[in-house]
């Protein structure tokens, strides 16, 4: 009966034996995931600090066009206004050099039809 019991106290040992080690090499695999983990997320902050980064750049950017379109379009309406004006100034043009040997006679005191 002693080699019964011995054999059993002897597979239980390898048994507890074998679980320490699977135990063992469970917390180190734990451990080195854990460190891959830390490293992902440091690389991950940083490539989204980089990111965030150059949005805000872009964002500026952004802003300075919509500044630069605004005045754009400022300058372009009064542009418009002037050539307006300048189109109304020469399509009277014709009617005034008509008018102007007449009044460059009343001026010098000839007068029309003498």
């Amino acid at each position: 009966m002693r080699t019964k019991q011995n054999s059993r106290n002897g597979r239980l040992e390898e048994a507890i034996a074998l679980l320490v080690q699977t135990q063992a090499a469970f917390v180190q695999n734990q451990a080195s995931f854990l460190a891959e983990l830390a490293e992902a997320e440091r690389e991950t902050a940083k490539r989204f600090a980089a990111v965030e980064k150059r949005l805000h750049r872009i964002e500026a950017i952004l802003d300075r066009h919509s500044l630069l379109l605004e005045e754009h379009s400022r300058i372009l309406g009064e542009h418009s206004r002037i050539l307006g004006e300048h189109s109304r100034i020469l399509a009277e043009l014709p009617e005034t050099l008509a008018k102007l040997p007449e009044a460059v006679r009343q001026k010098i005191g000839f007068l029309s039809g003498d």
